[in-house]
């Protein structure tokens, strides 16, 4: 099965995963009792564009996709890179299902599908520019930016997760591997304790 190409005409799925990109944020030399990072910190959901649109990935028709990710991923630390210099790599995306920036009972938005279309065609999807799983959120009359860069910060918070960039240092293990880890060290060592004890009863 091929990777899920979102149609723009069908609108943004309830189930889908909507992922805000989060990078390092500046902390105070020394200071101690901070959040580590990535965090979900109010500067990453402050958007610096004009017009009160704020960007979103789509990164799968329900839980983020692998291969979603592997697309999103390198356009994402090109993006980075072409920022500031506090901004030099990135940690990957704080994501909730779209349902709970969707149907909110104090602040609903709507999530628009925006796709971007690359800068040379013929070069297809290697064009960092193209992104076809862009998305936005539309702006709200009466509400500036800081007070929706706090609501979407406490929705991610409350209800989200993060799907770590591959090439993240800060990175934790992935579960997975340390689970067949054990279970092969578990397996050595009691191989070992039987040999231990055949020897022990004269066996070779």
């Amino acid at each position: 099965m091929g990777r899920w190409k979102p149609n723009p005409k069908d609108g943004i799925g309830r189930a889908e995963s909507l992922g805000r990109r989060l990078f390092p944020q500046v902390s105070l030399a020394g200071a101690t009792g901070q959040r580590p990072l990535p965090s979900f910190s109010l500067g990453n959901f402050e958007e610096t564009r004009a017009g009160g649109e704020v960007s979103l990935d789509r990164l799968g028709k329900g839980d983020p996709e692998k291969a979603v990710i592997r697309y999103l991923n390198p356009r994402a630390e090109a993006a980075a890179k072409s920022r500031s210099s506090s901004r030099t790599f990135f940690n990957g995306w704080a994501y909730v299902q779209a349902k709970v920036l969707l149907d909110n009972k104090n602040l609903p938005l709507a999530v628009i599908p925006s796709p971007i279309p690359g800068n040379d065609p013929a070069l297809g999807e290697n064009d960092l520019a193209e992104n076809i799983y862009h998305a936005h959120t539309s702006p709200l009359k009466g509400h500036d930016p800081y007070s929706i860069a706090l609501h979407l910060q406490y929705q991610f918070e409350k209800h989200g997760k993060i799907e770590y960039s591959p090439n993240d240092p800060q990175r934790p293990p992935d579960p997975s591997w340390i689970r067949r880890s054990l279970l092969y060290l578990g397996s050595g060592l009691r191989w070992l304790a039987e040999r231990v004890e055949g020897m022990g009863d004269g066996k070779s």
